[in-house]
């Protein structure tokens, strides 16, 4: 699929763009500082004509506004403010400049043992939260789980569910758990599928 025609602002709000981060289906992703406090946050900018054409999308993009808004945790992104013009939507999040753990294997080619369990204890912990409060991920890939200051913080709520149980087969093809892949749109998973 085409890259959103989405340029990078010159003003959100409270808000100045500094650099694009990255590029997704729907818009783009930069760094910002909040002009009061000097503060650094990702704004996510979604072309609205791109979104608003496919009703299950936007249903979804509500449901990723809802999980990041009402949850707490210092492994799951969270979603500071919110804004929206007559083109685009626009997401204040947390900034994570390590950037993202597929990124940092890529580079470290292995980790330590020591660190493979550090960093699963954090993942675990953000999927305990996910789970006490029945949010689905349904796209659990390292692409997704960012580093802020050593710190892992599971984000792209974009596929999730607030439910106990769920039958939609979506996510990243090579990345999904055997009970969405095998499911046959009737066949019930748990958030359990995200671990």
């Amino acid at each position: 699929m085409q890259k959103p025609a989405v340029e990078l602002p010159k003003k959100v709000g409270k808000y100045t763009p500094t650099e694009e981060l990255g590029r997704g289906q729907f818009g783009i992703v930069f760094r910002a500082k909040e002009n009061a406090s000097g503060q650094i946050y990702a704004v996510k900018c979604i072309a609205k004509a791109q979104l608003n054409s496919m009703p299950k999308l936007k249903e979804l993009f509500q449901t990723e506004k809802k999980v990041m808004r009402e949850l707490f945790h210092p492994n799951i992104m969270h979603l500071y403010d919110e804004m929206e013009t007559g083109t685009n939507y626009y997401l204040v999040i947390d900034y994570c400049g390590g950037g993202d753990l597929e990124e940092l294997l890529k580079r470290e080619k292995t980790f330590l043992e020591i660190d493979a369990v550090y960093y699963l204890k954090q993942i675990m912990n953000g999927f305990q939260e996910l789970r006490k409060h029945k949010v689905l991920h349904r796209d659990f890939k390292l692409a997704n789980i960012f580093l802020n200051d050593g710190t892992l913080v599971i984000g792209d709520f974009g596929f999730a569910k607030t439910a106990d149980v769920a039958t939609t087969r979506l996510g990243t093809p090579y990345n999904m758990s055997p009970e969405i892949i095998f499911s046959t749109g009737q066949t019930l998973y748990t958030n359990k599928t995200d671990l």
